[in-house]
């Protein structure tokens, strides 16, 4: 899996690795991190960036929150439309080098577990900015640099390409291209489209990202 490759496989051994944790430790920190985002911020539209089948539709506290979420697998976004009947409007198929909105469509974006997967970090970083809004919010929440070695456990054999390392199971098949960037690095990239990162704190083995859209 990398960000050019998340195939019919790849989406549904996804939907079952979360489906299959119907509580997670992302409920005891990621989730109310994210809720507490939206309140103190007052957003008041928001896109989630990477939203898989839609789980942060149901865990996120969104009664005065108008919600989209945008992913590029057909099989997520089918999957977060069915286990979401009766608001499939919210989901959208879309890439984050290419987003399907208007410009300053959103106040608030977040993303989860994806920005790691990201190549090329400055066509995000200009996409991320075109559809927020001046002094709109963002919160990223990607694989932090600092926990090298529990994000190279889970593989047989490794490949170290700096900041990029890929993944390879017990026959040297490739099973994920991640990348584990530096705090200096993608603050420097996100700064080159007005979007100032005002913290960065750990959960777990996450970076999470906060800033603003300067202007």
């Amino acid at each position: 899996m990398d960000d050019k490759n998340f195939d019919e496989k790849s989406a549904n051994d996804w939907i079952n690795l979360i489906e299959s944790q119907p509580i997670s430790k992302r409920d005891e920190d990621i989730y109310p991190r994210i809720n507490n985002w939206i309140i103190e911020n007052g957003l008041k539209r928001i896109l989630d960036l990477g939203c898989g089948q839609g789980i942060c539709y149901s865990k996120l506290d969104l009664s005065k929150t108008d919600y989209s979420g945008v992913d590029p697998s057909e099989v997520l976004v089918n999957r977060a439309k069915e286990i979401n009947s009766n608001c499939t409007d919210k989901f959208f198929i879309g890439n984050v080098y290419s987003l399907p909105f208007d410009s300053g469509s959103f106040d608030g974006v977040f993303s989860i577990a994806v920005w790691h997967l990201l190549e090329n970090l400055e066509k995000a970083s200009q996409q991320l900015a075109s559809v927020l809004q001046n002094n709109g919010r963002f919160l990223i929440v990607l694989a932090s640099r600092k926990h090298f070695d529990d994000w190279t456990a889970a593989y047989q054999s490794i490949e170290n390409n700096d900041p990029q390392f890929i993944g390879k199971n017990n026959n040297g098949e490739v099973q994920d291209v991640i990348y584990l960037y530096s705090d200096s690095d993608l603050k420097e990239v996100l700064l080159k489209y007005n979007l100032e990162v005002s913290s960065i704190d750990r959960i777990r083995i996450w970076t999470v990202l906060e800033g603003f859209k300067k202007f």
